[in-house]
């Protein structure tokens, strides 16, 4: 190996044979007279990314250099780039051994390659040339993950609702919005699945088919930024209903209601990846109006509740 690597990192970032592998592959044909000791630490920050500390000793070099990124595959990478560069520049300094053998080289360059000698210069630029792509590579996906805002969305969504029909609700909803250092801006939208209500008056039974959907704004903001993360919510909603008579001798007629509710509760998401996480959310909402299901000459149906209760269960897509 072109360095002498200490890896010290969690148990789910790239093992040291595989950082090796990426920097021998990089390095190609590079052979410096002294290997660099180099030592990289990753560890996870509160908030969720992951930082390198390399600590790199060569010659008369001594540096120390720290790189921040969401993904600690990303740094791997990063890592093997900055010690390749490392290695060109001590392959090119006219000093002491190195020097000997550049001039070597040199004199080796007034005679004809031998058939079947490695072409070192080419070998050389197409590793810098390799070298200079994953680091632009590197560069823009430790941008990525590095940055402030992301977009998510929130796709598949399982949801329960207790009110504020009489009956628990089943429904099918998704979200899409952004996340800036902690907060959660989400517009998102519930279908819920089709429900029966029915009554009897004497000896004739009638009732009514009704359908709901859910528009709502939600905002939420984490207490702490990590893996696993605990946010407060709000959300406001607009619930629009519509409910249709059924029954024997009841004239099949659609009526509709539309109203608003405030909500709050918790969200906990778990980051199963950097662009993955795992979701659940519970909370309360306040109706403000309270739609009367009724029939003509038949009598009331159903009332809604003024109060409702929800839970949710998804995906979390993040970009």
């Amino acid at each position: 190996m072109p360095v002498e690597l200490e890896w010290n990192a969690p148990p789910e970032c790239p093992r040291v044979e595989e950082v090796q592998e990426r920097i021998q592959k990089l390095a190609g044909s590079l052979d410096p007279v002294s290997k660099p000791k180099v030592t990289a630490t990753v560890t996870r920050r509160v908030d969720g990314l992951f930082q390198l500390r390399l600590v790199i000793v060569a010659d008369e070099l001594d540096d120390e250099r720290r790189i921040e990124g969401r993904s600690c595959n990303d740094l791997a990478g990063a890592a093997a780039v900055t010690l390749v560069l490392l290695l060109q520049s001590i392959e090119e300094r006219p000093s002491g051994a190195a020097s000997d053998r550049r001039g070597a080289a040199n004199e080796a360059a007034g005679r004809p390659r031998a058939a079947g000698e490695p072409d070192r210069s080419q070998a050389a630029a197409a590793a810098s040339q390799a070298a200079a792509d994953d680091q632009l590579a590197a560069d823009e996906r430790l941008q990525r993950a590095s940055r402030q805002w992301h977009v998510v969305l929130q796709l598949p969504v399982a949801t329960l609702g207790l009110g504020p029909l009489r009956t628990p609700s089943w429904g099918l909803a998704a979200a899409a919005g952004l996340s800036f250092e902690g907060w959660r801006l989400l517009a998102g939208a519930t279908a819920w699945r089709k429900q029966s209500v029915s009554a009897t008056n004497g000896f004739r039974e009638y009732g009514g088919d009704i359908q709901r959907v859910t528009a709502e704004l939600l905002v939420c903001r984490a207490l702490f930024r990590a893996r696993f993360e605990i946010s407060p919510c709000g959300w406001l909603s607009m619930h629009h209903l519509w409910a249709q008579g059924a029954g024997a001798h009841v004239t099949a007629r659609t009526a509709h209601a539309t109203w608003l509710g405030v909500g709050a509760g918790a969200q906990a998401s778990f980051s199963a990846a950097p662009w993955l996480a795992i979701f659940a959310r519970a909370g309360a909402e306040l109706e403000t109006a309270r739609p009367e299901l009724s029939l003509q000459n038949a009598g009331t149906l159903q009332e809604l509740r003024p109060v409702a209760a929800t839970f949710a269960l998804g995906t979390e897509w993040i970009f």
